[in-house]
């Protein structure tokens, strides 16, 4: 083993081949960070590995990140750090049906993410294309 670790596939097996993953990174201090989303029914079972890094100033700055393969489309997901659900308010927002507020990606049908950021509507409701 070469000591990386692999992504965790959400895509559907019928595909002839899986497109690229998806990374998801939380940069803020924390113990413990997992990840759910519409991909996984919600369920904070994805955990994000930490690793330091050294800045050019010398300091250590911690990341939680974890690949996954998801499949095309559009995927709401929020962090589960330290026993608390939190969204990366530098990344896409959007609010859900019910109101809460979730973090998302789009996955395109070959596999890349687009950069984009939608703002989130003072009225909860965010225009987002699907």
């Amino acid at each position: 083993e070469d000591g990386e670790r692999q992504p965790i596939s959400f895509a559907h097996a019928e595909k002839q081949s899986e497109p690229p993953p998806t990374t998801f990174t939380w940069k803020k201090h924390a113990e413990f960070v997992s990840l759910a989303g519409s991909f996984n029914g919600w369920v904070p079972n994805i955990q994000l590995h930490k690793k330091d890094t050294t800045r050019l100033d010398g300091t250590v700055k911690q990341v939680f990140s974890v690949d996954l393969i998801l499949p095309e489309g559009f995927h709401m997901y929020k962090f589960f750090v330290d026993g608390e659900w939190m969204v990366d308010e530098k990344l896409p927002q959007t609010f859900d049906p019910q109101g809460n507020l979730n973090n998302f990606t789009k996955v395109e049908a070959d596999g890349t993410v687009p950069c984009h950021r939608f703002p989130v509507q003072k009225n909860k409701t965010a225009s987002v294309p699907v």
